[in-house]
């Protein structure tokens, strides 16, 4: 069982929530669960500014957590100093790599475009990702990144998403690779599901602020909403994915 949390924003200050508090709040809600996860697995922007001092008290708040805990840079990352506070060898850089977690196979992809909100899979990660499938072919497997492969349909949003060109030929591999069975993303503060190649792709709510479904608006509208996180599950032999939101 993985549980994924996204878009934390520590050091983030809009008036409508307080990134540190909501993050205890989801802490409070992982350890309550009937089951301790196998691992935790935070989908990108655990700080809002990149600084030593945010990744220091992300440290200090996920420190209660029962479980391992994983982690993907996102726009607001800064992949030195995530890769060293949490102890990730780069690959080619990249803040990317591969963790059997239970009977799930993960592979994490870094999408981070430094100098930009959008995301991309050059320099040589896509290839990655392909040797990694081919490695691992029996393994129920779930595909990360911070940035989500398919438009959700409001229009700031898919401005800052991934490189279509990225995210078709991210769909072109993940078609020849029937292990994997999930592709997961955060950055867009909603629970949002899409198709990539025939697989479920699914965002997390992020445990600051959420995205109002405002589809004709071409601004980011957020509201306070309520923190929560994924929980993807292989029951059977199929991978599933439960919802979960702090009231």
């Amino acid at each position: 069982m993985i549980v994924q949390l996204s878009d934390l924003h520590i050091g983030g200050s809009a008036s409508l929530a307080d990134p540190e508090a909501r993050l205890q709040a989801a802490v409070a809600a992982i350890r309550a669960l009937p089951q301790v996860p196998d691992a935790v697995l935070i989908t990108g922007d655990l700080t809002d500014d990149g600084s030593e001092s945010a990744y220091e008290r992300v440290l200090e708040l996920i420190e209660p957590l029962p479980a391992p805990v994983h982690v993907l840079a996102g726009n607001h990352d800064d992949r030195e100093a995530i890769a060293r506070h949490f102890g990730i060898s780069r690959v080619q850089g990249y803040v990317q790599y591969v963790a059997d977690i239970g009977p799930i196979h993960l592979i994490a992809l870094d999408s981070q475009d430094p100098g930009s909100d959008a995301g991309s899979l050059d320099g040589g990660r896509l290839e990655w990702l392909e040797q990694q499938l081919a490695a691992a072919p029996e393994q129920p497997t779930i595909v990360a990144l911070h940035h989500p492969p398919f438009a959700i349909g409001i229009t700031g949003p898919d401005g800052i998403g991934l490189d279509g060109g990225d995210a078709h030929e991210l769909g072109r591999i993940i078609a020849r690779h029937r292990q994997v069975q999930r592709v997961i993303c955060g950055h867009v503060h909603r629970v949002v599901a899409g198709d990539l190649a025939g697989r479920v792709t699914i965002t997390a709510p992020s445990t600051y602020v959420e995205l109002d479904p405002d589809f004709e608006s071409d601004d980011f509208e957020v509201n306070a909403g309520a923190p929560g996180f994924l929980i993807h599950k292989l029951a059977g032999d199929r991978v599933v994915t439960h919802v979960e939101t702090l009231h």
